[in-house]
């Protein structure tokens, strides 16, 4: 009996077995693969990049807020580029430059290596740079300014009004962030003035040092030596810290006029894409918008001698690219120019 269960259990098996539908099923359509994540570098300098209060606790971007942020958001998500990005810092907290034999550090050397696809910051393109890197268009224009210490809601610096007064008084001491654009505008030659400062930066000895690491720091130590100490940098962080509370700080005029780039590995098919994206955030006014998100000052947090909606604040993304693009390498022959509060 048990032999001839088995045999009809068996049998029952082959039938069900054949009675299987056997058609192959439809080839699935195969989805389209994930775009590759762009790796994008910046280097932490407030308003362009900075830390979340509570970065510790998060990952990834949502580490980061700044101007950077929100235009990489902004260029990522349209459809000239439609690809997902990360911030990665400079390995070393350096934009770039290159040493007396040649060799590149900060962002520069991380794209030229091809450890990232994009350089993002307050880069502006140089001779030097653009043999190694490609630059895209002009994202915002700025130019070299002196931060100096005034009494608080003064209108006037402590000692006299020329860059010949800085370069020549001994009580003061000129600095700016090491490994910056501006030590690289303070290395080459054409005015006097401008060379006297980077030789007193070169040898000064003791306190205050002249080098700083970051544009923070530089305004603290403007600060704190209340008039002993001058910092070069860029208008655009000068002006993110002077405009507000407290309000002890004047900026000099324009040393020079130039624009910042993203840069790029030498080659690549993204500065096109960039581009475009940029452009069409000029034309639909996003880009102003970004940029009065993070410059624009609450009226509790101004200092009153300020004004958003004059013409050397508001006029940042303005379509003047094309002339900033034919002035950026050029040293100003002037010597006596007029501190401002813009």
């Amino acid at each position: 009996m048990d032999l001839f269960i088995g045999i009809l259990l068996l049998v029952l098996g082959l039938v069900k077995s054949a009675s299987v539908d056997t058609t192959p099923s439809p080839t699935p359509t195969p989805s389209s693969s994930p775009k590759p994540k762009l790796l994008i570098t910046s280097v932490v300098e407030p308003p362009f990049l900075d830390m979340e209060d509570d970065f510790w606790k998060k990952m990834g971007n949502d580490r980061y807020r700044g101007f950077i942020v929100d235009l990489l958001n902004e260029m990522t998500s349209r459809k000239e580029i439609d690809q997902p990005f990360e911030i990665v810092t400079s390995n070393d907290g350096k934009y770039g430059n290159k040493d007396n034999n040649g060799n590149w550090n900060g962002m520069i050397r991380m794209l030229i290596d091809e450890q990232v696809h994009v350089a993002a910051a307050a880069i502006v393109p140089t001779d030097d740079t653009k043999e190694v890197v490609d630059f895209g268009d002009f994202f915002i224009s700025g130019g070299l300014t002196a931060v100096m210490y005034r009494e608080e809601n003064s209108q006037e610096p402590p000692f006299n009004k020329t860059l010949s007064d800085i370069a020549n008084n001994p009580d003061i001491t000129p600095g700016y962030v090491q490994w910056s654009p501006t030590q690289a505008f303070f290395k080459k030659k054409g005015n006097k003035d401008i060379e006297k400062i980077q030789s007193r930066i070169i040898s000064k000895m003791g306190v205050p040092s002249p080098y700083v690491m970051t544009v923070k720091e530089g305004i603290e130590t403007v600060r704190r030596w209340q008039g002993k100490y001058v910092l070069f940098t860029d208008y655009n962080f000068g002006d993110y810290y002077a405009a507000r509370q407290p309000c002890n700080l004047v900026l000099s005029g324009n040393l020079n006029s130039q624009g910042y780039a993203l840069a790029f590995q030498k080659g690549s098919s993204l500065v096109g894409k960039f581009n475009d994206a940029l452009n069409a955030m000029r034309v639909d006014g996003k880009l102003q918008e970004i940029v009065d998100k993070w410059y624009k000052v609450p009226k509790d947090k101004a200092c009153e001698s300020y004004s958003f909606d004059t013409p050397a604040r508001s006029l940042r993304v303005s379509g003047s690219f094309a002339i900033l693009a034919s002035v950026w390498t050029l040293i100003p022959t002037f010597v006596v120019f007029i501190f401002t509060i813009q």
